[in-house]
């Protein structure tokens, strides 16, 4: 049993995942620079910025949450802010994921269906969960007053994970299928990468997807919400600029 001056899991498992998105953020600056802020801006470029610089947002707000001596009442605002960033970064990451699959589709209308109808369960589901489990959740004063305790909150979030790996899992059949073809023809470096940072994406997208739907039914609140924060902080390094 760990004793009171002990560290708390809970706040290395988060400055774990600060660190870790400073630490790709340093790596990727200089290509950012060259491939995004030199090109011309379109929606892509937009989807990008709001991907790469809302877990910095995210990050501030997680650690206030954790950190400082806050009210219920502030706790609750701060939580509702920091959630909803989440939810609006992994739809976007998402719609990101479905431009990508809808261009190696050739743009096909079949695709575009499936991404579109996906991506609307996604969203719908998501928001909806989102809402209902954000009024579900009560707070009340932390011991030793620093950070925000949960006294109540309920498991509605779950469709809302459901939909997500349903999506995720979409994307990558989809990957599969175009891959087996474009890897036939081509060996170039770029579309060996492509392909397989791709289902090792999707393979670490399966297990934080499987483990957010466990934890929702059987763990603490908090325990989930930090394992959605270790799944922003993974998506931003995955769909930053990476060299080939």
């Amino acid at each position: 049993m760990a004793s009171p001056g002990d560290p708390d899991p809970l706040d290395a498992l988060l400055f774990a995942c600060v660190t870790l998105l400073v630490y790709d953020y340093m790596l990727t600056f200089q290509l950012e620079v060259e491939l995004v802020w030199k090109r011309q801006w379109g929606l892509g470029t937009v989807l990008f910025v709001f991907n790469r610089y809302s877990p910095f947002i995210e990050s501030i707000i997680s650690l206030s949450i954790r950190f400082f001596f806050l009210s219920p009442q502030m706790c609750e605002k701060l939580t509702a802010i920091l959630t909803w960033f989440i939810v609006l970064g992994l739809l976007t990451s998402e719609f990101i994921l479905m431009l990508r699959t809808y261009a190696i589709w050739d743009r096909s209308r079949r695709a575009l269906y499936i991404l579109f109808s996906t991506g609307t369960l996604l969203s719908v589901l998501g928001i909806v969960s989102t809402e209902m489990e954000l009024r579900s959740i009560k707070w009340e004063h932390a011991p030793g007053g620093k950070g925000c305790h949960i006294s109540e909150a309920g498991t509605i979030i779950f469709p809302a994970y459901i939909s997500l790996l349903i999506c995720e899992t979409t994307i990558a059949v989809m990957t599969a299928m175009k891959a087996s073809s474009h890897l036939r023809r081509s060996h170039s470096d770029f579309v060996v990468v492509l392909y397989r940072d791709g289902f090792l994406f999707y393979l670490y997208c399966i297990g934080i997807s499987l483990l957010n739907i466990v934890l929702t039914a059987t763990g603490p609140r908090l325990v989930n919400w930090l394992v959605t924060y270790v799944d922003v902080a993974l998506w931003y390094g995955q769909l930053a600029p990476k060299p080939s």
